[in-house]
């Protein structure tokens, strides 16, 4: 069975908000890259005009994805304070726990049903 986790995320940035922004995503990248080995993607993609952001996650399994909202905690508060998420979706075969753990942040769930990776 496939545990792989898939996030596509989108955040609307605040007017004004695009570099403070970059620079908090960037600094949570550095923290991802040094602290979760089970995190496999973790890439962010600007719309033309920077108002939207597009985070594309592959996570080892549910464990790691909330591992990972543990290890950003500190800041996630300073992200939403100059973007919105305003859509999360996740793929795979996602424990309860994630799913009870990714339900404030409005997450919809999609189960893997079937396909090949190479």
């Amino acid at each position: 069975m496939n545990t792989e986790i898939r996030i596509v995320g989108e955040f609307t940035i605040a007017e004004g908000k695009t570099d403070a922004f970059k620079e908090l995503i960037g600094t949570a990248i550095e923290r991802v890259r040094s602290n979760e080995p089970d995190t496999l993607t973790y890439e962010f993609y600007f719309s033309d005009d920077e108002t939207k952001c597009y985070a594309l996650e592959l996570y080892r399994d549910s464990q790691a994805l909330l591992t990972h909202v543990e290890d950003v905690g500190e800041i996630l508060p300073k992200i939403l304070a100059v973007a919105q998420i305003t859509s999360l979706e996740i793929f795979g075969n996602a424990t309860k726990e994630l799913k009870e753990g990714l339900a404030s942040f409005g997450a919809k769930f999609f189960t893997h049903w079937s396909g090949f990776k190479r």
